[in-house]
């Protein structure tokens, strides 16, 4: 238990720097679009509130994912994924 308390606390501080970070970015209205008229990426994140083992789209016997499923030929679906780190704010912070 205390080892898992402390992993916790580490997050968070990574969490609070990573937020100080963010809070010193210049507003958006700021920016302008380079690449403006031109073809976008939509990327989705699914968070740790899910995992690829209870969904649908991944092969799992209930239907859990429907819209997914729905959309599956217009998806980049990657099934042989492994994450660089075990927490999930590790993992977005990672190249």
């Amino acid at each position: 238990m205390v080892i898992g308390y402390t992993h916790y606390r580490r997050q968070l501080a990574n969490m609070d720097a990573l937020l100080e970070l963010n809070s010193r970015l210049p507003p958006l209205a700021n920016f302008s679009d380079a690449n403006a008229g031109q073809p976008g990426t939509l990327v989705l994140v699914i968070g740790e509130s899910t995992n690829r083992q209870r969904m649908s789209l991944y092969g799992y016997a209930r239907e859990t994912t429907p819209r997914l499923d729905a959309m599956q030929d217009e998806l980049s679906v990657f099934k042989n994924v492994v994450a660089s780190r075990p927490y999930t704010i590790e993992s977005l912070t990672r190249p």
